[in-house]
């Protein structure tokens, strides 16, 4: 019989039980960054890129963010979009501490829903909600020169909303890993 893990997932949740879960929780992040990539290359409508399986589910996750005009889905995937020499762009991460750290220097734009916002936010965050980004973000004033990182509850939403600021002409937009869920389980600071 399998070992409960200390501190674990849940009462009674097994180790293979976790690592099940671990493994969807990591494939779904996937997911969210290829729909990610692929809303990068279009304007006016969401192009999934996955395994035929998955799209279903990844067209109802994307609805519940707001983005709910997905025309197709990438055969192949992106591996056959990258064999097939396209252009690809790419964002990068950082860290809850290597954001603390960077105080001012960096613009934090946090996606959630506005009650997840009120809840505790980044000190000076901007708040949009991610499905309403491409229509608000010059509302926002964000400074297409200076570093942009996006968040949301775990950074799924949040990877959506790099996609749409590279789109839109920012140049450095960087996804914070675990999204405020990392941000508040290192006890960093609330506003």
């Amino acid at each position: 019989m399998p070992t409960e893990l200390a501190g674990g997932a849940g009462a009674g949740t097994t180790e293979p039980e976790a690592e099940r879960a671990a493994k969807l929780s990591a494939r779904r992040a996937e997911i969210a960054a290829n729909v990610a990539k692929a809303i990068a290359e279009r304007d006016d409508q969401t192009t999934l890129s996955d395994r035929d399986g998955d799209v279903d589910a990844c067209v109802r996750h994307l609805g519940t963010i707001g983005l709910d005009n997905v025309r197709g889905a990438l055969a192949g995937g992106f591996e056959s979009w990258r064999d097939a020499g396209r252009e690809l762009r790419h964002s990068g991460v950082i860290t809850p501490r290597a954001l603390n750290q960077l105080g001012n220097k960096a613009q934090v734009l946090d996606v959630r829903e506005a009650d997840e916002f009120d809840s505790g936010h980044i000190p000076n965050a901007k708040h949009c909600f991610v499905g309403y980004l491409p229509d608000q973000i010059d509302e926002l004033s964000l400074d297409r020169s200076r570093p942009v990182v996006v968040t949301c509850g775990v950074g799924h939403r949040a990877g959506v909303g790099v996609s749409v600021l590279l789109r839109a002409g920012f140049r450095d937009v960087r996804n914070l890993l675990g999204g405020m869920t990392a941000w508040k389980a290192l006890d960093l600071p609330l506003a």
